[in-house]
């Protein structure tokens, strides 16, 4: 019989079978979803082409200067194949040069790059902030090829954001051998600019493998745990690393029964010096089992029948295996009813990586607005109070913001007349579809607007929005489309892009009162009629995943 606490609310859920994460994969197989008729990773190289040849290539900006980059070759069908390293592990090719099954990570963007000799497409890329460069190549045996010059214009300003994957696993996790070398040369290549650890009940700290692989003031690294229960997974971040512990300073083992409910969990994790938060990851996923899954959270009150905690900091709305639906509107829908009932928490994006291309980390990402974008300069407190504080852009590769005035994102704004001014700009490089943008005012859909396929930025355009009552406001920019997979990797994640809220004291009087009950407003409805504040996207049964090119999933319909 489960306890109950004064309210007679049962403290804790019924128990629902839980399996390690790389389970919830394999199970997938046991269902026969796994199909290989079309491969992501062909079946190798021919071992007799004869040597192979010599790609030289150096990768420099729009100013000249030399930046780590991502050199892909693949078949010029698309297959990708294992090149420069089994699965899951890192080659070292050469001092700063740096291999990843068909990838090559240049740190100082320049190489002689050996090349099986055939026909191959060449994709040179630095992270959604940059143009591509995409070249068809036919390389002889034994033969040089170049020098080819690459210049990858910035084409995004991300002044005073640095961007950050606040949710990547490495080998302590139990169910990932990707190796932290391979984590953090994979975040400098795609711009990634912070770099937060979430291995499984298990502390880690990339700030040694930095240093040792020459990448201090490119990127930093931020100590986190992912505390994995059988009904919850949540990451806690910064903490206390200990590197003379076998488990980094987290608690052992053994000890993980005794978070029974979410109040043990988010005391332990507050009560930490270093003032952690805690960011509930997946929070819809039915396995493993998370907290909102588990306790059944209404998605229209945001309440609970059971002895549900608000006591967290951030709630994980994208994680990059599940940009899709309908997990994707049912997520961002949680998130608008707490925001709009008085739980501010704040939304992010994380890529949940476990390998080193399937899923690559910086896919989605966190653009956290602290007004400096220098790695070299990071502070750790100005990061984490900035994310305390909303300053937060998710995206999978658009860039937009919103702002009122002086009014930022995050920020609080007077509107006592009934109408605020909204700007909105939305940049993208030239490669990411972007076809649209919805202004969200309290949970309703008030505008949607074309965005132009090219231009920088691609719109810079004010709306009125109306303002009766205390409220807040979002962006949400996106395309019906797919992102490359010879940049993101190997799985189908659509451009997606939102912002933290600008809260709006309509009545004048200091606060920001919450919200009662589902949303309403007068705000004009988008052409299509359509009512979710997430737009209509290409929906999947089952995700397409590919960390390891060992298996394709099946695409669901619409595909």
């Amino acid at each position: 019989m489960r306890r109950s606490d004064r309210s007679g609310r049962s403290m804790r859920p019924p128990r629902k079978p839980w399996h390690a994460p790389r389970l919830r994969l394999w199970g997938l197989v046991s269902l026969g979803l796994v199909v290989s008729a079309t491969p992501a990773c062909g079946p190798g190289l021919d071992a007799e082409a004869g040597p192979p040849a010599t790609l030289q290539l150096t990768v420099r900006d729009g100013d000249g200067a030399a930046i780590p980059a991502l050199a892909t070759l693949r078949d010029q069908d698309g297959t990708g194949r294992s090149i420069y390293s089994p699965t899951q592990s890192l080659s070292r090719m050469a001092p700063r040069l740096y291999g990843m099954l068909d990838s090559a990570a240049l740190l100082d963007g320049a190489a002689s790059l050996p090349v099986p000799p055939g026909k191959w497409r060449l994709t040179v890329s630095r992270g959604p902030e940059y143009e591509i460069f995409t070249q068809d190549l036919v390389l002889q045996a034994g033969a040089a090829f170049g020098p080819l010059d690459v210049t990858l214009e910035r084409a995004v300003d991300t002044s005073g954001f640095l961007s950050a994957d606040l949710h990547v696993h490495a080998a302590r996790s139990q169910d990932t051998t990707a190796p932290l070398d391979g984590r953090v040369v994979a975040a400098a290549v795609s711009g990634l600019e912070v770099l937060g650890s979430a291995d499984h009940n298990s502390e880690t700290d990339y700030a040694p493998v930095i240093v040792a692989v020459g990448l201090e003031g490119r990127v930093a690294s931020l100590v986190g745990n992912e505390i994995s229960l059988d009904w919850a997974h949540f990451s806690a971040f910064p903490l206390p690393f200990k590197p003379e512990e076998a488990l980094g300073g987290a608690p052992p083992v053994e000890t993980l029964p005794d978070f029974q409910n979410p109040d043990l969990v988010f005391a332990y994790a507050h009560g930490h010096p270093t003032q952690p938060v805690v960011q509930v990851n997946h929070p819809r996923y039915e396995n493993p089992p998370s907290y909102f899954f588990t306790y059944w959270l209404d998605p229209e009150a945001c309440t609970s029948p059971f002895a549900f905690s608000y006591d967290f900091d951030v709630v994980e709305v994208l994680n990059g295996i599940e940009v899709r639906e309908p997990y994707l509107t049912t997520v961002v829908g949680d998130w608008l009813c707490l925001v709009r009932t008085g739980h501010r928490v704040t939304a992010t994006g994380n890529s949940d990586s476990h390998g080193l291309r399937g899923l690559s980390p910086g896919y989605p990402r966190n653009y956290v607005y602290t007004g400096d974008d220098d790695p070299s300069t990071y502070a750790e407190a100005r990061f984490m109070q900035a994310l305390r504080d909303h300053r937060v852009v998710v995206s999978t590769a658009p860039f937009v913001t919103i702002e009122s005035g002086d009014a930022r994102i995050g920020d609080t704004v007077a509107a006592t007349a009934g109408t605020l001014q909204i700007r909105v700009v939305v940049q993208a490089a030239s490669w990411v579809p972007v076809d649209k943008v919805r202004v969200v005012v309290g949970g309703v859909v008030a505008h949607e607007l074309d965005v132009p396929p090219d231009g920088r930025p691609r719109l810079d355009q004010t709306v009125e929005v109306a303002t009766p009552t205390d409220t807040f406001v979002v962006a949400l920019a996106y395309a019906d489309a797919f992102l490359r997979r010879d940049v993101v990797g190997d799985i189908d994640m659509p451009p997606f892009a939102f912002t933290n809220p600008i809260f709006v004291d309509a009545d004048g009087d200091g606060l920001v009162t919450p919200l009662r009950g589902s949303p309403s407003g007068t705000g004009t409805p988008p052409a299509s009629g359509a009512t979710s504040v997430v737009p209509p996207l290409r929906a999947f049964e089952i995700g397409r995943r590919n960390d390891d090119c060992t298996y394709e999933l099946e695409p669901g319909p619409g595909r």
